[in-house]
């Protein structure tokens, strides 16, 4: 049995970011191949030509098709699954991913191209479905965890969900190829945080991503991650290092971007981590992201002797009241705190602050640029805040009758809706170009993209 997982191509969404190299598929498909299955990773990101795609697929035997589905990219996930049935009608496919999480039963209701949905993590329930797909015992499709699939034309089928994965070190790490690595290098957002410091070291000029964890245990009005995986699991730190070292050998690779939500939530995994780089004499340089909380002056400094350059803090607002209500269960002060520690140490400050959350007014807006001007962080990257499936805001917004679900599959709606229900698109616009322009500082280096997101690089009066 031939199976291919497919990263979907970019081409409808001109508006779109998205992942440049699929993660989640290169660890599905390293756990499969150890049950001795045959996969093939394919990444279409780059394609524009849906002609070009067809082909390439025509060329090719396939039993079961695994797309990830993203919000951002899910009329290309869609329109993927139906070139493939038309390809091979016999052909199973299998969509995953947040956006096939949350909206498993509207999907299978409407696409009748996908057969399966797997939701939350792939590993065990792609298993599980491949055994009973390779046997043709469909009886057994109703005793698999976190899976939704059509009964017939008229039922679906939600099974109970599947508990996440704890002890993540039993699953091997991705093996990248040259050219998986090659995608990441060419993300234009990821490429502007690394800008400052590439002059400074010997490096290849790409930049390798590292998982130390999965998950999340907060659940911000604004985002998916805290409902997706409810808690926050690790590998364990020998693992991540035995990746980040085997990645250093094989590419001559010595810049790293961890993916994890918050790398330092286990300040235990994350001293262990920097301990055996350190130990090993390993010179790289690598950046994370992080809640403004828990971290300490003695774990921040061995950060930077470990090579982490930058860490950025996702403060989203300098109002107490917009922290408040966006569930952030963080204050002001416990976030300066940090921030004055990560400075003092010398390690380079990003922060984000996220624009336009419910309450959302002149003094919050006031409040942030006065905590801006007075933590003076090397970056910051301003975003205008959206509604994503699965989020406490969407949540809220569908209760407000103010969007449902079907705005997902209207193909004049391309765009993920921005939270615009206090202020207008243009208000909260005029609201990111006043932080922008009361910084008391000399913008370098910018990067907008195409949705109104900003990056400023920044050096302080």
């Amino acid at each position: 049995m031939k199976i291919l997982l497919i990263n979907p191509p970019n081409i409808e969404e001109s508006k779109v970011e998205a992942h440049t190299i699929p993660l989640g598929l290169l660890y599905i498909k390293e756990f499969l191949c150890l049950h001795n299955y045959e996969v093939k990773v394919l990444n279409f990101y780059f394609e524009r030509n849906w002609q070009n795609i067809y082909k390439k697929l025509s060329r090719l035997d396939f039993h079961v098709i695994g797309i990830p589905c993203y919000t951002r990219q899910r009329f290309s996930a869609i329109k993927l699954a139906e070139v493939c049935k038309e390809i091979n009608n016999r052909a199973f496919i299998v969509l995953g991913g947040p956006h096939a999480t949350f909206l498993d039963i509207q999907i299978l209701r409407r696409i009748p191209s996908i057969d399966f949905i797997i939701r939350n993590e792939g590993e065990l329930t792609f298993l599980e479905l491949l055994k009973i797909i390779k046997l043709g015992n469909y009886a057994n499709l109703y005793a698999i965890k976190g899976l939704t699939f059509r009964e017939d034309e008229s039922t679906i089928i939600k099974n109970s969900p599947r508990h996440p994965i704890v002890n993540l070190s039993d699953f091997p790490p991705p093996r990248y190829s040259y050219r998986e690595l090659m995608y990441f290098s060419r993300c234009e957002s990821l490429t502007f945080h690394f800008e400052s410091i590439r002059n400074k070291i010997n490096t290849n000029n790409l930049i390798a991503p590292i998982l130390a964890s999965r998950g999340c245990n907060n659940t911000c009005l604004f985002c998916c991650n805290g409902t997706y995986w409810k808690n926050q699991y690790y590998y364990s730190p020998n693992y991540v290092f035995k990746h980040i070292l085997e990645i250093n050998k094989k590419f001559n690779i010595n810049l790293f971007d961890f993916y994890d939500d918050d790398l330092p939530n286990s300040i235990d995994n994350l001293n262990a981590i920097c301990d055996l780089i350190i130990n090993n004499d390993l010179d790289i340089s690598w950046w994370c992201s992080s809640r403004a909380q828990n971290l300490n002056e003695e774990i921040l400094i061995k950060m930077k002797k470990a090579g982490c350059f930058m860490i950025s803090y996702g403060v989203e607002s300098g109002s107490e009241y917009i922290l408040k209500n966006i569930n952030k269960n963080l204050h002001p002060k416990e976030i300066k705190h940090v921030i004055e520690l990560t400075k003092k140490v010398g390690l380079k400050l990003r922060v984000t602050i996220s624009i336009g959350h419910p309450g959302e007014n002149d003094k919050s807006i006031i409040e942030s640029i006065d905590f801006l001007n007075k933590s003076k962080p090397d970056q910051i990257g301003l975003f205008i805040v959206k509604m994503y499936p699965g989020t406490p805001l969407y949540c809220q917004a569908i209760k407000n009758d103010l969007i449902d679900d079907d705005y997902w599959f209207d193909k004049n709606n391309f765009d993920i809706p921005f939270y615009i229900y206090e202020r207008t698109l243009d208000q909260l616009l005029a609201y990111r170009n006043m932080i922008r322009s009361n910084l008391n500082a000399t913008v370098l280096n910018e990067y907008e993209n195409k949705v109104y997101s900003l990056e400023l690089d920044l050096k302080w009066k």
